[in-house]
């Protein structure tokens, strides 16, 4: 969905406005039924299966290195990494 957004930006205000149209039609069209794809299972699971938890926390890291390979181009830095909470 990111490069789809992508393909439609010219800065980053329209990518985020492109992804956000792509996730809003596929809410519509679902009948507002198919929400994230990972969500409830991130919610009811990750916090009592490290193993699951892994794995999501895995999802989001390839979810934001997708944003951050189409940002940096039009200008937005990475942000440096934070400390992982103790």
């Amino acid at each position: 969905m990111v490069d789809q957004a992508a393909r439609h930006a010219g800065d980053p205000g329209s990518l985020v406005r492109a992804l956000a149209q792509i996730l809003a039609s596929r809410l519509e069209r679902s009948g507002y039924n198919s929400g994230c794809a990972i969500a409830t299972m991130v919610l009811e699971l990750a916090p009592r299966d490290e193993e699951f938890s892994a794995g999501f926390d895995s999802v989001f890291a390839r979810w934001r290195a997708a944003l951050v390979t189409r940002l940096e181009p039009l200008g937005i830095p990475p942000a440096a990494p934070r400390p992982s909470p103790a």
